[in-house]
């Protein structure tokens, strides 16, 4: 998704690099929470709760925001349209939720203190998996 001239989403690594030397705005997605229930005796329900954290430049304020007000309701109607998330999901569950934008700092990230502006999804799903054996 492009959101201005400089400013483009891409695709991540399947494992994120330990440099931290990723171009902003950049997402992290990983499991945070959720829990399991047995169906039966050959089928678990998971559910889990998906963090997608989007970074943005801090330093680039009124970017930073221009662009969360544009991709917050593009992300939203995207998750929409795509319930299974490209077939990795049996549905979302329940309700998704955006949290404010806030500052982050990582730290000493690659010799440099990698501060950015980043706005929490909580997407929970549900996946079926069968057999548990």
């Amino acid at each position: 998704t492009k959101y201005d001239d400089t400013n483009t989403f891409k695709v991540a690594p399947e494992y994120p690099p330990e440099s931290g030397g990723l171009a902003k705005p950049f997402c992290i997605t990983y499991i945070n929470g959720g829990y399991m229930t047995q169906q039966d005796a050959t089928t678990a329900r998971i559910f889990a709760n998906l963090a997608c954290d989007f970074h943005f430049d801090i330093t680039r304020f009124k970017t930073a925001y221009s662009q969360i007000n544009t991709f917050i309701p593009d992300f939203l109607k995207r998750l929409a349209g795509d319930p299974q998330l490209n077939s990795a999901v049996s549905t979302i569950s329940d309700n998704v939720t955006v949290e404010p934008p806030a500052q982050t700092t990582w730290g000493n990230v690659g010799g440099t203190e990698l501060v950015t502006l980043m706005v929490r999804v909580i997407v929970p799903v549900k996946y079926m998996e069968t057999p548990t054996t």
